[in-house]
């Protein structure tokens, strides 16, 4: 699939081989089951149930999840994950209830693993001392700071991003179904459930420096902007890594669903 632009980024990718039936907003009642809350439901609707159905066309399967053991568990089987892991999505030091997190689970016929990503969502006064502090990764433990990760911030941005606030990451697809859509499909899907359910005000991501070099977190995430953002050296790690910051607000979201939706 070809590299994407951010501009119109949702309505090129939902718009592509769709006639004037299926741009119609579909009824309230989201076809994938997801519980939506912010007007107009059937726009977010339509949006939510059009990307599901453009994953179905591949011939796959995909469904909302929230068994973060079996999440951590299928970590170490995906076959060269680009990522870098972190335990942002381990419930073993988050809080990974279903009523904050999910996870998108895709699968071929044989119920084969071949794309995910996962998601939680935050209510804060700002996201600079989460990271700071590593909080953003461990939500559920009451250690930290930890000393031996230490971190060094890199902007000021994320003071600024405060309120309900998602985040989404640990974004994976098999290598023989790359450059298929997916690593395209999948963040916005998840991103989207969170601002039809939930209205946030941002939603954020870390992204690590090869992927940026690629110009994937804007050409394929289709976030509007990367930056630096901290470094830290990880648990389990020899060197530190450096990760960036992608985000988007809330009028940015919902401009996404509107331009797709929208003649």
């Amino acid at each position: 699939m070809a590299l994407l632009t951010t501009r119109h980024f949702a309505r090129t990718l939902l718009r592509a081989e769709s006639d004037a039936t299926e741009r119609l907003p579909r009824p309230v009642s989201s076809r994938f089951g997801w519980e939506i809350a912010l007007e107009p439901r059937q726009h977010y609707s339509w949006f939510i149930d059009r990307l599901v159905e453009k994953i179905e066309q591949l011939g796959l399967r995909i469904s909302i999840e929230h068994d973060f053991a079996a999440f951590a568990a299928a970590t170490p089987l995906m076959e060269d994950y680009r990522g870098g892991v972190n335990p942002a999505f381990d419930p073993r030091c988050n809080d990974m209830s279903p009523e904050r997190s999910f996870w998108l689970k895709v699968v071929e016929d044989d119920d084969r693993l071949v794309s995910c990503i996962a998601g939680k969502l935050f209510r804060l006064t700002s996201l600079y001392p989460m990271i700071e502090s590593l909080a953003v990764w461990y939500d559920n433990d009451p250690t930290v700071p930890h000393a031996d990760e230490p971190v060094e911030m890199l902007c000021e941005t994320p003071r600024s991003i405060a309120g309900t606030v998602s985040m989404t990451g640990r974004l994976w697809t098999h290598p023989r179904w790359r450059n298929r859509g997916l690593s395209s499909y999948l963040p916005l899907l998840a991103r989207s459930m969170f601002l039809a359910r939930y209205a946030v005000d941002f939603h954020f991501g870390f992204v690590a420096l090869p992927l940026v070099r690629k110009n994937l977190p804007m050409m394929r995430y289709g976030f509007p902007r990367v930056e630096r953002c901290f470094r830290v050296l990880q648990r389990g790690l020899a060197e530190p890594i450096e990760l960036h910051l992608v985000w988007m607000s809330q009028a940015e979201l919902i401009a996404d669903v509107e331009d797709a939706v929208s003649d």
